[in-house]
């Protein structure tokens, strides 16, 4: 299935950015590490709450909204 042009719930468009954030996370997760030592692992709890990758990248791309974030976090590449 391909990226929807809008989003289902409000109507944002989103589909111009599908692109960027593929080879963006692709570029950005290349450049992590391949096997983290004990000390790299963070664990989320009340003290420590960091973001992921895809999380900072959907906001630089001005998308906050949980509704139109969702696309890119399930999404499925078939092609």
């Amino acid at each position: 299935m391909l990226i929807p042009v809008k989003c289902f719930t409000c109507g944002k468009v989103i589909g111009d950015k599908y692109n960027y954030y593929v080879q963006e996370i692709i570029k950005r997760k290349g450049q992590l590490k391949d096997t983290p030592n004990q000390e790299d692992i963070q664990y989320l709890d009340e003290t420590s709450i960091h973001k992921t990758v895809e999380g900072e990248l959907l906001d630089e791309l001005k998308m906050p909204d949980m509704c139109c974030r969702r696309h890119f976090l399930t999404h499925v590449n078939i092609f």
